[in-house]
């Protein structure tokens, strides 16, 4: 046979071999799809650095700081000593109203001082000792971020935006760090990063406020006039498209890749600035790929998947039963990494061991 029709032949015979399951395909001028998990989408992106950590109340929990429904329960308690909230009502389900209604017969320093105390009166705050070998959520990302400090302008976390008012992290980043600040807490619209070429803190946004345990802070560093706690407060934090909290948390979903932790990503902001995210980056492929010479529905729903997903939420198999949350989080750029064995074992300390390794 002539070498040129053995070539062909030898052609045709691997266009007609089925491919392998899990190898993936190659068309001509594609990058090859990979079929990787989510946490190791994670590891192999953030290298590249441009992370920002958005975290929740469930960084704090295990160390007795209350959730919602412990918080106004006890706020409750203090503002109607003699009404107690009934069980079956709605004010449970919408803490934040229930907290106004507090707010309201307190008055506001009485309501910032007793949400003061509610906030570290069961605290445990971990040792240095325990800090550098515990395996818990709060543990895990102080050393990450001490780590990650450490390196100066090889940093990968850009930025920390926080929906928690306490100062457990900024604690224990400095425990682990007493002398070199690990974090800047930027609290309110006027405040600013510092500037450096990499030996400056990370920047830590509070968009809920900030208000440190008594002693730990300088009256200029507190934020009780920004705190996000009832409902006319959680509306008038993003009352305005330039609000503090809007203007820092929309440049992070644009500029970095976030990872969510702590997160039940059931809060109505956070939601509403995903959704708000997809709408905006949807309509502008489909503008842009409607001037493409082969423009085809599929390739204009993949540019806008690849343009979609960047982002990332950590989270057990207990945050989410059923997986319909990470199903409809996905439509909103939102990957799912899933931590199997659940929060109470290694798996998010050996999560971030191959994300961001020491």
């Amino acid at each position: 046979m002539p070498r040129a029709t053995a070539t062909r032949a030898a052609r045709q015979t691997a266009k007609s071999k089925p491919a392998k399951a899990g190898v993936p395909t190659t068309r001509p001028g594609r990058r090859p799809t990979r079929a990787r998990s989510p946490a190791a989408e994670l590891a192999k992106v953030a290298q590249d650095g441009g992370l920002t950590l958005v975290l929740g109340a469930g960084i704090s929990l295990s160390h007795g700081v209350p959730g919602w429904t412990a918080l106004v329960e006890q706020l409750w308690r203090e503002a109607f000593a003699d009404q107690p909230l009934p069980e079956g009502s709605p004010l449970w389900q919408s803490p934040a109203i229930a907290l106004e209604r507090i707010s309201q017969v307190l008055g506001p320093d009485r309501f910032v001082k007793a949400l003061r105390t509610h906030l570290y009166r069961g605290l445990r705050r971990p040792s240095r000792a325990w800090l550098r070998d515990g395996r818990d959520t709060l543990s895990v990302l102080a050393r990450v971020l001490t780590r990650e400090h450490a390196l100066g302008p090889k940093r990968r976390i850009q930025r920390v935006i926080t929906f928690n008012a306490d100062d457990l992290l900024e604690r224990a980043c400095a425990a682990l760090s007493p002398r070199s600040p690990v974090l800047k807490v930027v609290a309110r619209a006027s405040q600013h990063p510092e500037r450096g070429t990499g030996t400056q803190p990370i920047p830590c946004y509070h968009l809920h406020g900030y208000l440190p345990a008594p002693g730990n802070g300088r009256w200029h560093q507190e934020s009780p006039d920004t705190l996000v706690f009832t409902e006319a407060q959680y509306w008038r934090a993003v009352a305005t498209p330039l609000s503090f909290a809007n203007r820092v948390m929309s440049f992070a979903l644009h500029d970095t890749r976030c990872i969510f932790v702590g997160l039940s990503m059931t809060d109505l902001n956070v939601l509403r600035w995903l959704a708000l995210r997809a709408d905006e980056l949807t309509a502008d492929k489909r503008s842009q790929f409607s001037a493409a010479p082969d423009e085809s529905p599929a390739r204009t729903t993949r540019a806008v998947r690849r343009a979609l997903q960047r982002h990332y939420w950590i989270h057990s198999g207990g945050d989410d039963p059923g997986g319909h949350l990470a199903s409809h989080l996905e439509t909103r750029g939102i990957l799912s990494v899933l931590l199997k064995s659940g929060w109470g074992s290694n798996d998010f300390a050996e999560l971030w061991d191959s994300v961001l390794p020491g």
